[in-house]
């Protein structure tokens, strides 16, 4: 009789390939990769976690779910991210950015950075947002996301991304807007 043994594969190397990075949120099964930047762990797309109310896709495609990510109001952006993660605060998106290569300024280091197509960035497309009446708007040229950080109880701060400028910043919106999520692990 022929006898067949296996072997685990050896890993020569304890870094974990970068296509391995990645999270299933037990909610869904959605998987989501990730990154670490500086001191921080990422998601490296936007959320897609589809919440009883206050979550949208742009224009109302789901196909658009699928490609970018849920659109959340701030009520519920702040229950979205799955456990072990948190929605950032404006601080820990500020961070980000200065670790990304500094902002403030047209043309602006981190835009370029954090908007690249690479494994080691946060991939972040210019996908609009959603106003307060309801209206899909700015596809291609800027996108937002919220922080947990409250500027009073109408405004919470967000990190903007305009692709006209080429710039990065943290800027307030009005809580009825509807912005995109990126979580960051506890």
């Amino acid at each position: 009789a022929t006898q067949i043994t296996t072997k685990a594969p050896v890993q020569s190397s304890t870094k974990q390939p970068e296509d391995k990075k990645v999270f299933i949120d037990k909610r869904d099964n959605k998987k989501y990769k990730f990154i670490e930047i500086g001191e921080q762990v990422w998601m490296a797309q936007n959320l897609n976690y589809e919440t009883e109310e206050g979550s949208s896709c742009y224009e109302d495609s789901a196909v658009n779910c699928q490609k970018y990510g849920r659109i959340y109001d701030y009520k519920n952006a702040i229950e979205a991210c799955p456990d072990g993660w948190h929605l950032p605060s404006a601080e820990e998106w500020e961070a980000l950015l200065i670790e990304s290569g500094g902002y403030k300024g047209s043309n602006d280091a981190a835009f370029w950075s954090l908007t690249e197509t690479t494994n080691t960035s946060l991939q972040i497309t210019l996908t609009g947002w959603k106003d307060r009446t309801g209206i899909y708007d700015f596809m291609g040229y800027e996108t937002m996301f919220w922080s947990n950080s409250e500027l009073n109880s109408n405004y919470a701060w967000n990190a903007y991304f305009d692709g006209r400028n080429n710039d990065a910043l943290i800027t307030n919106t009005k809580k009825t807007f509807g912005l995109y999520v990126r979580c960051v692990k506890d």
